[in-house]
């Protein structure tokens, strides 16, 4: 997916948070398992609304052209996106 893109399972916490599901520690060191995810592509993903696309702004601030899709796995969904 390039330089600035990457796929990523999110999931909805007890306490209904999104977080990551997947260890992206090689894009920033802060992105563990777990740590919290607020951006509204990963939302959409968990929402029940089915699949998407758009243009969003990611965890940094920066343009992202993302697509997300809820998973057959209870509470999870699939996120891939690139910098815009």
């Amino acid at each position: 997916m390039g330089e600035t893109g990457c796929a990523y399972i999110v999931g909805r916490d007890s306490d209904s948070k999104i977080s990551f599901r997947t260890d992206l520690t090689f894009m920033d060191p802060k992105y563990v398992l777990g740590y919290e995810n607020t951006t509204e592509y990963a939302a959409k993903a968990l929402s029940g609304a089915g699949e998407g696309n758009g243009l969003f702004k990611d965890s940094h601030g920066n343009g992202v052209l993302a697509a997300y899709t809820p998973m057959n796995i209870q509470g999870t969904g699939l996120v891939a996106g690139i910098e815009n």
